[in-house]
């Protein structure tokens, strides 16, 4: 995985045979000149990249070596202890069980429900926390004044094909009319900015924005969740796994939001910025997100 200083990289990386995928930002098209972008390329084309890198006289930096190495040790299954773990990736039939333990574990304070399934059929659980043990002071006055709903997993069906086939998956796992490639970049499939820059209509790329707004399942059931609580939601997060960035309104556009000064915490009391960043933090989303 290399990082790199931008010149003409798109036009370097646009080379028959090729192949690039964009982690920072996650589209070619997004690309801008004076920017540092993230890619990995097949251990087989690394040789010919660095080339490319230095006969174009861009700076760059391996950021990993060797990526598979990295992937094997998030499925070190063999020696992990029995169980939901806090600090490594867990496969789907773990996170489902423990959504289910401690709901029944916490009954009053956590509850789970189901928003809908996805292509494959699988159970969308929603979690909602109502209130803490009072012993985490944050914690506690956040729960007074508000509820939590988490999602934790968005992308299921692209999740566990991350465990099963690709780690490096992140469309949804549903068919497209006419053609053999599957899935839906879910992160793209909302009906916002949709299918603007950054987004493609060509359903082979990992960037396919799907064949309408809301499409997929899965991004039909996280919408009609917010829309009919949508008179009580404050702020939506979705926590990614890739660029170390806090995002907020709109990602889609350079444009800034109306409550922008807001979001950065330019109004409102200490207690306003400390819960304005807790939930602009970016519920969990995403094939590669956890």
């Amino acid at each position: 995985m290399v990082a790199a200083g931008v010149l003409q990289l798109p036009c370097l990386f646009l080379e028959p045979n090729m192949r690039v995928d964009f982690w920072h930002p996650d589209s070619v098209t997004l690309v801008k000149t004076g920017m540092t972008v993230d890619f990995r390329v097949e251990a087989d084309q690394c040789s010919e990249v660095e080339r490319l890198l230095q006969q174009s006289g861009l700076n760059y930096e391996i950021l990993i070596d060797n990526l598979q190495t990295v992937l094997d040790r998030q499925f070190d299954s063999h020696v992990r202890s029995a169980g939901y773990q806090y600090e490594k990736y867990n496969n789907w039939e773990t996170i489902a069980a423990w959504t289910a333990d401690i709901a029944n574990q916490n009954p009053d304070l956590v509850s789970r429900s189901q928003i809908g399934t996805t292509f494959e059929g699988r159970p969308m659980y929603l979690l909602k926390a109502v209130r803490t043990y009072g012993t985490e002071t944050i914690m506690t006055r956040l729960l007074d004044q508000l509820d939590f709903y988490v999602l934790p997993v968005f992308n299921i069906d692209g999740y566990v094909y991350t465990w099963t086939k690709s780690r490096m998956w992140r469309k949804t796992r549903s068919t497209n009319p006419g053609t053999s490639c599957i899935g839906t970049d879910p992160n793209r499939n909302f009906n916002a900015g949709w299918c603007s820059v950054g987004a493609s209509r060509r359903p082979c790329d990992d960037t396919y924005c799907g064949s309408a707004p809301e499409s997929e399942k899965e991004t039909k059931a996280l919408v009609n969740f917010i829309r009919n609580n949508l008179s009580t939601i404050k702020a939506y997060l979705t926590i990614h796994s890739y660029s170390q960035m806090l995002l907020y309104p709109y990602s889609y556009t350079y444009d800034v939001a109306s409550n922008n000064v807001e979001l950065q915490g330019g109004e409102g009391g200490q207690d306003d910025f400390l819960i304005g960043k807790m939930i602009e933090n970016e519920a969990i989303k995403d094939s590669q997100a956890f």
